[in-house]
């Protein structure tokens, strides 16, 4: 919905790196969830690095900063 997707820009927003959090996400075949510290934040490309893992924005159905 239009609400979850401002929710969710929002709080990607408000990441900074070195944060821990925790994101789901879909890799095309399953969720999965990944906590870890933020590494980079690519917000023109829409990535985002957390432990060395490439996360692709466009994926993420859910954030939460621990």
């Amino acid at each position: 919905t239009d609400e979850a997707n401002e929710e969710l820009s929002m709080k990607i927003k408000a990441i900074d790196i070195n944060k821990i959090i925790e994101v789901t996400y879909y890799d095309g075949n399953k969720y999965i969830k990944v906590e870890g510290k933020v590494n980079k934040i690519d917000r023109l490309n829409r990535r985002i690095i957390i432990d060395s893992k490439e996360i692709n924005l466009f994926d993420v159905i859910s954030i939460e900063i621990v």
